[in-house]
């Protein structure tokens, strides 16, 4: 109970209970202590010097700027004294993690920005790989058979004197000198005028019409029963040497088509 004249203690600015005057921190809730400023009284103090009416404790209610203790805070017991909460060990940690953060942020931007400045080179058109043209092979038209020569009919060739081409082949072996100059079809007409000598009739149509012309022709043996027998040596000498010449130089015998 406050009585005239008395002076308050201090008290904690956060706690609001009685701590000493000198008190730098609240020994109750920690809180740090402002001095209070001398030059001005608190609110609701009077100084000492002015005179305050009497008033009885027990008729009149107390003055609005009496003190009066606050309750205590929840939890606080008023013997113990204030001790700092310790410093959090982890903080400087998440400062340097922040930190590393914003550091790696930064570079990112600093790279993002050179990129977007960086303009691509335009490329060389020299450089320009020109595309290769691969020429396709044409099919090559398939080779035609050539068709076997067929000999060209040659006029019927008039007989030597006494209507013989080689007159004397009945009488000497016949040689190289005799046949130049002759043609593929009077070789083979030559090779059987030794044959109508002793009338041989001629199945082929062309050779029969060309002894036929002939005046010293006279076929009377037909030549499936005609004996070469009747030929000399000198004949068939003859008639293999005229062969062997148009194998040699036509490839084959003259035929007829």
């Amino acid at each position: 109970m406050c009585g005239k004249g008395q002076v308050k203690p201090m008290q904690c600015t956060y706690c609001g209970r009685d701590i000493p005057d000198d008190a730098v921190w609240c020994p109750y809730c920690g809180a740090e202590q402002t001095p209070p400023d001398e030059t001005t009284p608190p609110d609701g103090w009077q100084d000492e010097n002015i005179p305050v009416g009497d008033w009885d404790d027990e008729a009149d209610p107390p003055p609005d700027n009496t003190w009066v203790d606050d309750p205590p805070v929840p939890g606080w017991e008023d013997d113990t004294p204030y001790e700092p909460a310790p410093e959090d060990q982890d903080a400087p940690r998440s400062k340097a993690l922040l930190i590393a953060i914003f550091a790696a942020l930064g570079v990112a931007l600093i790279v993002l920005l050179i990129a977007l400045n960086v303009k691509p080179k335009p490329k060389d058109p020299a450089a320009a790989v020109t595309p290769v043209v691969t020429a396709t092979a044409q099919p090559s038209a398939a080779p035609t058979p050539s068709a076997a020569p067929t000999p060209t009919p040659t006029p019927t060739p008039k007989p030597a004197d006494g209507g013989y081409i080689l007159p004397d082949s009945a009488t000497r072996r016949l040689t190289q000198a005799d046949v130049v100059g002759l043609t593929w079809e009077q070789c083979c007409l030559a090779r059987n005028e030794i044959y109508a000598r002793h009338g041989r009739i001629f199945q082929t149509k062309q050779i029969a019409a060309y002894f036929e012309a002939q005046s010293w022709y006279h076929g009377t043996v037909p030549g499936t029963s005609f004996d070469s027998n009747t030929l000399s040596p000198i004949e068939h000498a003859n008639i293999d040497f005229l062969a062997g010449y148009e194998n040699a130089t036509w490839g084959h015998a003259y035929s007829y088509t």
